[in-house]
C-alpha cells in the first residue's frame, strides 16, 4: 500500500465541492469478498470512477485527482463533511492497476492508493496523477444488475456525476489535456516573471547611480550611504522579482482562481482584495523610496 499521499492535504480537499478531480465515497466499494454476489459489479463501479478522474473535464485538465473513501459528500449543518471510519484490508496497488488497466485504453501509468487517519477516522484515498491521455474502455464493464456499458465508452466527471461523454465532449478534453501537456514544454511564466521584476528594478536606476559616483568624490562616509542604497536596491529587486512571480503564478493558474473566485464567499473574497492591495502598496512605496535615492 502507497503512503505517499499527506494527510495535511485533507482539510482543503474535504473543504472542496464535487468537481472533475474530486469525488468523495461514504464507504468502501465490495471488492473484498469475491464470493459476493454484487463484487463484480462494484469492482466495475470502482474501475469506472477511477477511470472518470484520470479523464476529468475541460476545468479539471492537468489536475491531479482524488477518490476519497469514508467521507459524505453531503455537508452537515456547520459546512463539514461526516467521516467513516474504513476498515483495515488488503488491496495493493498492483491489483488496483490490474483491475483498472483491464478496461482502460490506453492503461494508466499510475495509482496511488493509501490509508489516512484524520480526526480519528481512518479513510481511504486513491490518488490519481494527471494524464495526459483521454482513457476509454476497451471491452464491457458491468456496473450494476442491469448496468453494463459497452467498449469505447468514455466516462468524464459533468459536476458532480459520471457521464458518458460524446465525440465533442472528448474533443474538448483532449484538447485542454494537450494545452496542459504543451504548456509544460515551455518557460514557466512564474519564473521568467520573476527574473524579469528583479533585473527591472534593480537596475532600472544603474545610470543615475553612476552619474552620481562620477559627480561625487567617494569618500567613506559616502561609500557607506551608497552601499546602503544599493542594499535597498537590492531589496526592491527581490519586491520586483516576487511581484513578477506572482503576476506569472496568477497567470498560469488564472481559471483556476476565477473558479475559487466565483465559489468563495464575501468574507475571503474581501481578504484576498485586501491582502493584495497592501501587498501593492508596499511594494510600491518601497521601490520608490529606493529609486529616490
Amino acid at each position: 500500500m502507497d503512503d505517499s499521499f499527506s494527510k495535511n492535504q485533507l482539510p482543503n480537499l474535504l473543504a472542496q465541492d464535487e468537481n472533475g478531480w474530486l469525488e468523495f465515497k461514504r464507504e468502501m466499494y465490495k471488492v473484498l469478498d469475491k464470493q459476493a454476489k454484487d463484487y463484480e459489479w462494484q469492482k466495475g463501479e470502482l474501475v469506472r470512477d477511477i477511470l472518470s478522474l484520470a479523464n476529468g473535464n475541460t476545468q479539471s485538465a492537468g489536475n491531479t485527482a482524488y477518490l476519497i473513501i469514508g467521507v459524505e459528500n453531503a455537508r452537515l449543518a456547520d459546512g463539514s463533511r461526516e467521516l467513516r471510519d474504513v476498515e483495515e484490508f488488503e488491496l495493493s496497488k498492483t491489483t488496483l492497476m490490474d483491475w483498472v488497466n483491464a478496461h482502460a485504453e490506453p492503461p494508466l501509468e499510475e495509482l496511488y492508493p493509501s490509508f489516512v487517519t484524520y480526526q480519528d477516522k481512518r479513510l481511504f484515498v486513491i490518488e490519481i496523477p494527471p494524464s495526459p491521455y483521454i482513457h476509454k474502455i476497451k471491452k464491457p464493464l458491468q456496473t450494476g444488475k442491469d448496468k453494463i456499458f459497452s467498449e469505447n465508452i468514455t466516462f468524464i466527471r459533468v459536476g458532480e456525476g459520471i457521464k458518458s461523454a460524446d465525440v465533442q465532449q472528448v474533443q474538448a478534453v483532449q484538447r485542454a489535456k494537450q494545452h496542459v501537456a504543451n504548456s509544460s514544454k515551455y518557460v514557466d511564466p512564474r519564473w521568467s516573471g520573476a527574473l524579469l521584476g528583479f533585473i527591472l528594478f534593480l537596475g532600472l536606476n544603474w545610470p543615475v547611480i553612476i552619474s552620481r559616483m562620477a559627480d561625487n568624490p567617494v569618500t567613506v562616509e559616502l561609500a557607506s550611504v551608497w552601499w546602503f542604497v544599493w542594499l535597498m536596491r537590492l531589496f526592491a529587486g527581490l519586491i520586483g522579482g516576487g511581484t513578477g512571480f506572482i503576476f506569472g503564478y496568477l497567470l498560469l493558474n488564472i481559471k483556476s482562481f476565477r473558479q475559487n473566485w466565483l465559489k468563495g464567499d464575501s468574507q475571503k473574497r474581501k481578504r484576498l482584495f485586501v491582502d493584495g492591495l497592501l501587498f501593492v502598496v508596499l511594494a510600491v512605496v518601497i521601490i520608490n523610496w529606493a529609486f529616490s535615492h
